[in-house]
């Protein structure tokens, strides 16, 4: 494998920042949404997975802002793997009652993708190189 040049981004880290920026528009506010629609209901498990997704959206664009500045690569991946725990939690619940999950699945796809992207070696080698010259 060759080094990434640490002064241009690679395109991974490009995609990653991308499909996670969708994924916290889509699921953050879907996820508050099902939150407080859960909590209204006394479904204090429904409650906490969608709050517990609508504060993933906002650790994927902390993420998203720290892979931007080439600061770190991990926020972005975390975020990303609970936003997919979240929605397949949703699915494995639907496909329970009867209701079809195969749409809800669909959600899933950005955060998995990011998640994939963010954590190649490629963008963990060019957080590592741009971190270890410095500022500037």
């Amino acid at each position: 494998m060759t080094l990434p040049d640490w002064r241009r981004r690679p395109g991974t880290a490009t995609g990653a920042m991308v499909l996670g920026v969708l994924s916290a528009v889509s699921l953050g506010p879907l996820g508050a949404l099902l939150g407080f629609a859960s909590q209204g209901f006394d479904q204090p498990a429904g409650a906490v997975g969608g709050y517990l997704a609508a504060l993933a959206a906002v650790v994927v664009l902390v993420g998203v802002g720290l892979l931007r500045g080439a600061r770190a690569w991990w926020p972005l991946v975390a975020g990303c793997t609970v936003l997919v725990a979240v929605v397949a939690a949703w699915v494995v619940h639907n496909l329970s009652e009867g209701d079809g999950g195969e749409l809800l699945a669909l959600f899933a796809v950005s955060p998995l993708g990011a998640a994939a992207l963010g954590a190649t070696p490629e963008v963990r080698v060019w957080v590592g190189q741009t971190r270890a010259a410095g500022p500037g």
